[in-house]
């Protein structure tokens, strides 16, 4: 937050999709679209309000939440996938 509630780490989705790659360890070629239309180029996020109410709100980076989700999809698929075959 640069204290005007404006998102200064913004990410592309093509830096999103890396950093998804690199957490997951793929290293397959990641494929665009480029016949679909581009769309935004940005989207600002406004976190002055939020930040008024919720002053002590810990914020995750981005790669810490990515690990942590994908950590959780592993877990669940692996609980999911025991559970299949226990039935």
């Amino acid at each position: 937050d640069n204290g005007q509630g404006l998102c200064t780490s913004c990410h592309s989705i093509k830096t999103l999709a890396e950093k998804v790659s690199a957490t997951i360890h793929f290293d397959g070629l990641i494929q665009y679209d480029d016949s679909r239309p581009v769309g935004l180029q940005k989207k600002i996020m406004h976190s002055k309000r939020f930040s008024e109410i919720f002053p002590a709100f810990p914020f995750t980076t981005l790669d810490e939440s990515l690990a942590v989700t994908v950590q959780w999809f592993r877990e669940s698929l692996a609980n999911t996938l025991t559970g299949a075959a226990e039935s």
